[in-house]
């Protein structure tokens, strides 16, 4: 079970808070801007997530989004 992943990917939709239930550790999640192989699963993963993959790499955006990922982790250790 991975919850968390998702509530990052729509982190810039919305930023209130949500309940987390974390059985597994989320992962750091800003390795998913460099995948480049044309499987469904890797494209649809990376359209899923668009408040990761759309900003500029040292965008304001991105450096808050990769803080929050960690805080994410952080939290469920």
């Amino acid at each position: 079970m991975l919850i968390g992943m998702n509530d990052i990917c729509d982190y810039c939709k919305d930023k209130i808070p949500r309940t987390i239930v974390n059985v597994v550790q989320i992962l750091p999640m800003k390795p998913l801007r460099e995948v480049q192989r044309p499987t469904l699963g890797c494209q649809l993963q990376k359209s899923f997530c668009s408040c990761l993959i759309q900003p500029e790499e040292n965008s304001t955006e991105l450096k808050e989004l990769v803080e929050i990922n960690y805080e994410f982790q952080v939290c469920a250790s």
